[in-house]
């Protein structure tokens, strides 16, 4: 029995998480406390998956796809930075469970491109952050209505490598300026490393501050 069960009606979650999410997971399962249930906990092997295991009364698996199959359940929240094989994705998908990723599950653009083309990985991944499910924008039932013509959009998002790459809030912003305001005609962008440490060839791998401006059509600005 995992620390968060209480409820008959808890949804059933399995965890799969690395050292630097560790603890991210594991506040957010306490905020989430009894209406879930977590069924099986997992990682690469380390003192931090370890003690998350732990936390919920688990012992801690290292093989995702053998801990999919035993402990087939609704949900499956990922938090890996460096992401995980899309095979394994699509054996938890098979069984019917909703993924819940901390972290965008490809490496690249274009591949996350592919994979948004090919079910059934799409129909059932839910990325997080995602300002387009926040609260605030789904409790308004026609957030167009209210919005009006949409002349400048300003979104900051800021917070720890722990909290969420840099690479996932980038990922989020693009989507909801896309959903808003469609696609701008130019983007102006500065990168700027948290570190010269920190400089990275590869999306997943970049810390630091990003500023983009994107010019709209009609004279608007993202």
């Amino acid at each position: 029995m995992g620390m968060t069960q209480g409820r008959e009606d808890a949804a059933e979650v399995v965890v799969w998480a690395d050292v630097q999410h560790a603890q991210v997971v594991g506040r957010l399962l306490d905020e989430m406390g009894p209406v879930v249930d977590v069924l099986a906990v997992g990682g690469p092997r380390d003192a931090a998956v370890a003690d998350l295991a732990r936390r919920f009364e688990q012992s801690p698996h290292d093989d995702l796809r053998q801990m999919l199959v035993n402990h087939p359940a609704a949900f499956v929240l990922v938090g890996c930075s460096d992401g995980v094989a899309i095979d394994d994705l699509r054996t938890a998908t098979t069984q019917g469970s909703s993924l819940v990723t901390l972290e965008p599950i490809a490496d690249d653009l274009p591949t996350l491109v592919q994979l948004d083309a090919k079910a059934p990985i799409v129909g059932m991944l839910a990325p997080s952050p995602a300002m387009l499910q926040s609260p605030g924008y789904l409790k308004a039932a026609e957030p167009f209505d209210l919005l009006g013509e949409v002349r400048t959009v300003w979104i900051q998002t800021v917070g720890s490598p722990e909290e969420g790459s840099l690479f996932a809030r980038l990922l989020d912003g693009w989507l909801t300026v896309l959903v808003l305001t469609g696609l701008p005609e130019s983007i102006d962008a500065q990168y700027a490393a948290a570190s010269t440490a920190s400089a990275s060839d590869t999306l997943r791998g970049l810390s630091g501050r990003v500023t983009a401006h994107g010019r709209l059509s009609g004279g608007g600005a993202a």
